[in-house]
C-alpha cells in the first residue's frame, strides 16, 4: 500500500513538472513574463486593464481652433492675419492664414501633452508677429481651444516740410511709400506720379507742412517721403524729390528741398579774376539783390548752386575798389524744374552811379552808358538808386513824371563813370 502511494505521488509530481515546463515555454516563445498585459506597439492607440485583461481602444486625436478677436482695423489696412503654432525652444511647426472670421484649426494630435507657442502673424508684403498677442497652450486629447484679442495696430507719424530754398511751399502733395514698396519709386521716372496713386498723400499747408498721423506700421519702420517734381514728357524723364525716415509712434519730422537750378557764369577776362564777388540781381537796373557768390582761386567762373525760379541780372563783381560790369543787359531766365544754366558774359571796370532823387514827385531815368547799353526805370520822390556801370562816360537824362503844372521837369546829365562811387542830385533847383 505504501508503493502504491509513493508512484502514485511520483506520477503526480512529474505532471505539475510537465505543466511548469509548459508555462515557461509558452512565455519565452511570446517574449512575456507571467500576469504580463501584451500590449501592441502602436503609439496611437490605448489599452485598458479590468481585472488582469486588457482591451483596445479607438485611436487618440486632438485638435486646436484659434479664434482672433479685434481684427476690423486689420482688415481695413488690408493686412492678411494667421497664425502660427511654436514648440521650445523656438521651433516653427505650422502656421495658416484664418477665415473671414479669425478662426484657424490645427491638427495637434503629436503634441498631446506639450505645451505650444500660438503667435498671430499679420502678412502685408512681408510677416510679421503682433506684437503682445503671444499665447501658450498645453494640448489635451480632443478639442483644445483658444480666443486672442488683437491690439490696435500700431500707427507711424511722420511730420514732412516742403521747402523751395529756403522757402515753405503750399499745396504741394507728399506721397508716403514704404521701404519695401520702393521699386515704386524707379517708376516715377516714366510714369510720374501714377505708380504712387495708391499710396497715401498728404498736401502742404501754409507753412509747407504735410502731416502723417496713421501710417501702417505693418510695413515696417523705414518710409519714403517723396514729391513728384516734374512730370515725364516726350522731350524729358519724370523728376522727384524725396527723404527717408525711421519711423515709430512719435512723430518724426523730415524735410523735402525741391531741386534748385544752379547758375554758371563765365567771365572773357584777361585779368585774374580770384576771389572777385559776383551778384544776381532781380531786376535789370542791378537792385534787388538775390545772391552773392566769388570767383575761385584761378578760375575764370563762378556758381550759383541753388537758385529759385525767376529772371536774374549781374553786376559781375567787385575786386581792387573797381568793379568789373556785366555786358548781359538781356538776364537769364531760370525755369522750374531746369537743372543748369551756363552764361558767358563780357566784363569790364567799372564804378557805381549814385542817383538821389531831391523832389517829392516821382522821375523817370535813361541812361545810355560808355558801351551803348541802354537803362530805363523809375524812381519814387525822396528815394535813391545805385547802379554799377562801365567805365566811361554815361549819358543820363530825367525827366519829371507827374506832380508838375504845365511842362514836366528834364535835366540832362554826362557823367564820368570810375572806380569807387560818382553821385548826382536831381533835380538841380532841389538838391542841397
Amino acid at each position: 500500500m505504501g508503493n502504491c502511494n509513493r508512484q502514485l505521488k511520483n506520477i503526480i509530481m512529474k505532471k505539475k513538472h510537465i505543466l511548469f515546463f509548459a508555462v515557461i515555454t509558452a512565455l519565452v516563445l511570446t517574449g512575456c513574463k507571467k500576469d504580463e498585459v501584451v500590449k501592441e506597439s502602436s503609439t496611437s492607440t490605448s489599452v485598458i486593464e479590468i481585472d488582469g485583461n486588457s482591451s483596445v481602444t479607438d485611436e487618440r486625436k486632438a485638435t486646436l481652433e484659434v479664434t482672433l478677436t479685434e481684427i476690423e482695423e486689420y482688415k481695413k489696412l488690408g493686412v492678411v492675419l494667421g497664425v502660427q503654432l511654436k514648440i521650445a525652444p523656438n521651433t516653427l511647426l505650422e502656421k495658416m492664414h484664418v477665415d473671414v472670421f479669425g478662426n484657424a484649426q490645427f491638427d495637434v494630435t503629436k503634441y498631446i501633452g506639450k505645451t505650444l507657442s500660438v503667435e498671430p502673424i499679420q502678412e502685408k508684403i512681408e510677416i510679421f508677429p503682433v506684437e503682445g498677442s503671444l499665447r501658450s497652450l498645453k494640448i489635451h486629447e480632443g478639442q483644445n481651444s483658444l480666443s486672442i484679442g488683437l491690439p490696435d495696430p500700431q500707427r507711424y507719424k511722420a511730420r514732412i516740410e516742403v521747402l523751395d530754398g529756403t522757402e515753405p511751399v503750399k499745396d504741394v502733395k507728399v506721397y508716403a511709400v514704404s521701404f519695401l514698396n520702393r521699386p515704386a519709386l524707379d517708376l516715377i521716372t516714366l510714369s510720374g506720379s501714377k505708380p504712387l496713386f495708391p499710396f497715401p498723400f498728404a498736401i502742404t499747408n501754409q507753412k509747407g507742412i504735410a502731416e502723417f498721423p496713421h501710417l501702417d506700421a505693418t510695413e515696417g519702420t523705414e518710409y519714403y517721403f517723396v514729391v513728384v517734381t516734374e512730370e515725364p514728357s516726350s522731350l524729358s524723364k519724370g523728376k522727384y524729390s524725396k527723404v527717408l525716415l525711421t519711423l515709430d509712434d512719435i512723430w518724426k519730422k523730415g524735410t523735402i528741398k525741391l531741386p534748385q537750378s544752379s547758375i554758371q557764369i563765365n567771365f572773357e577776362s584777361l585779368e585774374d579774376l580770384s576771389g572777385m564777388k559776383v551778384k544776381l540781381y532781380g531786376k535789370s537796373n542791378l537792385t534787388d539783390l538775390k545772391y552773392t557768390e566769388f570767383v575761385g582761386l584761378q578760375e575764370s567762373f563762378v556758381l550759383f548752386p541753388e537758385v529759385a525760379p525767376g529772371k536774374y541780372y549781374f553786376s559781375a563783381g567787385e575786386k581792387s575798389g573797381c568793379l568789373y560790369v556785366s555786358q548781359n543787359g538781356a538776364g537769364i531766365e531760370v525755369k522750374k524744374g531746369e537743372d543748369f544754366y551756363s552764361e558767358t558774359i563780357k566784363i569790364v571796370k567799372g564804378g557805381t552811379l549814385r542817383l538821389r532823387c531831391a523832389s517829392s514827385n516821382p522821375y523817370t531815368v535813361s541812361i545810355v552808358d560808355s558801351k551803348n547799353k541802354y537803362w530805363n526805370f523809375e524812381m519814387d520822390g525822396k528815394t535813391t538808386e545805385r547802379i554799377k556801370l562801365p567805365e566811361g562816360v554815361a549819358q543820363i537824362k530825367i525827366k519829371q513824371k507827374s506832380g508838375y503844372m504845365i511842362y514836366p521837369t528834364k535835366e540832362d546829365f554826362n557823367v564820368k563813370i570810375k572806380c569807387g562811387e560818382v553821385s548826382i542830385c536831381f533835380p538841380s533847383d532841389k538838391c542841397d
